[in-house]
């Protein structure tokens, strides 16, 4: 067992900020969050699934939007820094990561639902906050999961939005105001030189078939 200090630091902030009801949370934000904290939903949300969201929700939208929270954190200002990967090329953008270790069975999907709710609602409540992606793009690594996760995208017919009751009904417009894609890695790895009928492929072994089958051809009639 190996003890995590900055996580276990960035949870004890993340209390204290559900302590403060959300302090500097947009309106919308604060609305789903008390609304996932509801005890009479027909499927009530575990506390590990909540945390999860609101772990990444104070990252995103509180500290990196450098919001006043109304204590010091213990996860510091250096830690956050961390979080960002620096490109090699100037003209390249910052990459921010944020990530959910979850167990297994724990609800991983159902968090991603929430996440891709927090987003979609923001940015609809107010088209011009791009702190908020209007789009969601989910990556998986096979066609089985593929398939399941259909259920993050907001028209299909058994999305999670509908199953799991995460949305206010008066707030599902704006959800709908995005779109979710999801595909394999496969579809980011570099095309293949090689293509036959529209396709390209991997691996392609044609060589010197059609020379050796028309030698093997000759070989046989001399041997004959």
């Amino acid at each position: 067992w190996a003890d995590l200090p900055l996580v276990n630091v960035l949870r004890a902030d993340v209390e204290r900020w559900r302590d403060t009801n959300y302090r500097n949370a947009t309106p919308v934000t604060r609305e789903l969050l008390r609304h996932w904290a509801r005890e009479d939903l027909l499927r009530r949300l575990f506390f590990c699934q909540r945390e999860a969201v609101e772990t990444i929700i104070y990252l995103a939208e509180i500290r990196q939007g450098e919001k006043r929270i109304g204590f010091t954190p213990q996860f510091t200002d250096e830690d956050l820094a961390k979080l960002v990967d620096t490109p090699n090329a100037p003209s390249i953008p910052d990459l921010i990561r944020y990530g959910c270790k979850m167990a297994t069975g724990s609800g991983k999907t159902v968090v991603m639902a929430m996440l891709i709710a927090w987003a979609f609602c923001n940015r609809g409540k107010v088209p011009s906050d791009e702190r908020f992606p209007q789009a969601a793009l989910v990556v998986c690594p096979n066609l089985t999961i593929k398939k399941r996760l259909q259920v993050l995208r907001p028209e299909d017919t058994d999305n999670y939005y509908d199953e799991f009751e995460l949305i206010p009904t008066k707030l599902r417009p704006l959800l709908n105001s995005g779109k979710v894609l999801v595909t394999n890695w496969h579809q980011f790895a570099p095309e293949s030189p090689h293509s036959e009928g529209g396709q390209t492929y991997a691996v392609v072994d044609k060589g010197k078939n059609d020379t050796n089958k028309a030698e093997m051809k000759e070989r046989k009639k001399i041997t004959l």
